[in-house]
């Protein structure tokens, strides 16, 4: 996914029509020509792998490669757990060749994402961004461990158990937090 920064909300779908669910969900209601024109952009978007810019709504199409899905990206809209569902996706799903790169990278996106939370909010998340750094910086490290080695289906799922154990449950929980921090606001 490009051209997403921490101040957008971002939705997923596998398929246009989960797309426009969610925006119902969130209050986008789109004309039928504006739905037509989604609908059209989204279909362009998987057939040729490039982010389109819609001309109404701020709105940004795109397909994640990766993940097998559709991704509609509306500019400049707050909300935190999005905000946290997008950064959980940043710090388990990206990589990059080069460690140190990586951790600064991942340093300035839950300083970015947090931060918005944190000038909307009116909170103080200076420990849940310390230990988020910290946590993000060792699962890069153990991940590099594995990264190059082959693995049965077996060895792969025991692999993902305790990375789960290990990274992915403490970076939830500590999202999670988060909301339970603004909540308590």
């Amino acid at each position: 996914m490009t051209n997403i920064t921490e101040r957008d909300y971002v939705i997923k779908a596998s398929d246009a029509g989960g797309i426009l669910a969610e925006c119902d969900c969130v209050g986008l209601v789109f004309s039928a020509k504006e739905e037509k024109a989604l609908r059209a952009a989204l279909e362009d978007v998987r057939r040729q792998a490039v982010a389109l810019s819609l001309p109404f709504r701020n709105l940004l199409a795109g397909w994640d490669e990766k993940r097998e899905q559709y991704y509609l990206v509306v500019k400049n809209m707050y909300d935190p757990r999005n905000l946290l569902e997008v950064l959980y996706d940043r710090l388990v799903m990206e990589r990059t060749e080069d460690p140190q790169r990586e951790n600064e990278e991942t340093s300035k996106i839950i300083n970015a994402y947090l931060g918005v939370i944190e000038e909307k909010e009116h909170i103080s998340l200076a420990e849940t961004r310390e230990k988020l750094t910290r946590l993000a910086a060792d699962m890069r490290k153990t991940l590099d461990v594995y990264e190059n080695d082959e693995y049965s289906a077996e060895e792969l799922e025991r692999l993902y158990e305790t990375l789960t154990k290990a990274y992915f449950d403490p970076v939830l929980e500590l999202l999670e937090g988060v909301i339970v921090a603004i909540a308590g606001n």
